[in-house]
């Protein structure tokens, strides 16, 4: 039973592990950053896991124009002409910096292309060529999951760029968020993992308009909304937002029916629906405190479903829910994958990020790690 229990995780998660594949792979061949490209249904290459610094996840390998920049995550797409030499293809961005190609075959059949950039330009192509075969079973596996699909182009919904946000500790000022470009796009639903200090509510509270950065933009259509003032970025997130977090965002003097009309801005229709989506219609006059955890988390979500029109912001909703994680998650899947709404969801598990159509990795405030999920869109 064992054993079954972990061949599945294996197979349900493994495409989760890819960016470790890949980290591992850069430090052997002692680079910065390194990524996997698969060919999809059309037959261009497209991104699907990368690690790395700040160079990789704005930037995309091209081999007749060096690097080109693109937003992290996105698919960015390079000739396909560079898989037909097996060697490797090495290239210099505009800064400089070195960037080598490989491609990955099985029994003549391309599988993708890894990529890899570096400071160090001497001997890349040749370094980045072993690191793949110590790696090749990992990487192979990985891009067996991916080759053939194609998951469609989203419209983008909003984009944030270069955000950097510093709290001061007793150790003076500290980076929470440094320098991060997000694109979130309409129909999306995207998972932000990392650590303690990753950074990632920090992320969430921004992405929904709760917090100005020290820097960084942060365009809706033509419109920077840190650059609005506070009454236009309110409007903002009452008509397009709905957001949870751990803590919990209900008043604890209204009542659940009461919380809901807020935030309805007073549509009983819409808030008894959120009561029946809830399943909570015979605790509408109960105050929060009196009800369980989990209850507390379904009514939050039937809220934010109820008035996210656009994006809905979760930081960690199913912490501390014990057996009734799985039936939450649901009902958040279910919303996540409603209409053109875009989601945004940081989590701490492996179970959670694998809802997401694009899991992002952040390491002391700075993303550091990109991988789509395989799975068909439905």
């Amino acid at each position: 039973m064992e054993r079954e229990a972990a061949t599945q995780d294996k197979t349900e998660y493994g495409w989760l592990r890819l960016p470790q594949v890949l980290r591992e792979i850069a430090r052997l061949a002692e680079a910065e950053s390194a990524g996997l490209w698969y060919p999809d249904g059309d037959g261009k290459l497209r991104l699907c896991a990368l690690w790395g610094g700040e160079e990789l996840s704005d930037a995309a390998f091209d081999p007749g124009e060096g690097l080109c920049g693109t937003a992290c995550g996105e698919n960015a797409v390079f000739s396909a002409d560079l898989v037909e030499d097996e060697a490797a293809v090495l290239a210099l961005d505009p800064e400089g910096r070195a960037a080598a190609a490989v491609p990955v075959s099985e029994d003549g059949e391309i599988l993708g292309v890894l990529h890899v950039s570096a400071n160090r330009v001497s001997g890349l192509a040749g370094r980045a060529e072993a690191a793949l075969t110590q790696n090749l079973q990992a990487v192979r596996s990985g891009l067996r999951l991916y080759c053939g699909k194609s998951f469609g182009e989203r419209p983008v919904f909003a984009a944030l760029r270069d955000v950097s946000v510093t709290e001061r500790d007793g150790n003076g000022l500290r980076a929470v968020l440094s320098h991060v470009s997000l694109t979130l796009h309409e129909g999306e639903f995207l998972a932000v993992c990392g650590g303690r200090c990753s950074g990632k509510s920090v992320l969430c509270s921004v992405a929904a308009a709760l917090e100005v950065p020290d820097a960084g933009t942060y365009f809706r259509g033509e419109k920077d909304l840190f650059r609005l003032s506070e009454t236009q970025r309110r409007k903002f997130r009452l008509n397009e937002v709905g957001y949870i977090s751990a803590g919990g965002s209900f008043l604890q003097d209204l009542t659940v029916r009461e919380n809901l009309l807020l935030l309805s801005q007073g549509n009983r229709d819409k808030a008894e629906d959120a009561l029946t989506f809830s399943g909570l219609a015979e605790h509408a006059r109960s105050f929060p405190a009196k009800l369980s955890l989990f209850e507390r988390r379904r009514a939050e979500l039937a809220g934010a479903r109820m008035k996210a029109v656009s994006l809905l912001v979760a930081d960690e909703p199913e912490a501390d829910l014990g057996d009734c994680k799985e039936s939450f998650l649901q009902a958040f899947g279910f919303c996540a994958n409603e209409g053109q709404r875009c989601t945004l969801l940081a989590v701490s598990t492996e179970e959670t990020a694998a809802m997401a159509h694009r899991v992002i990795g952040l390491q002391e405030g700075a993303v550091c790690s990109m991988v789509l999920n395989p799975k068909e869109r439905t």
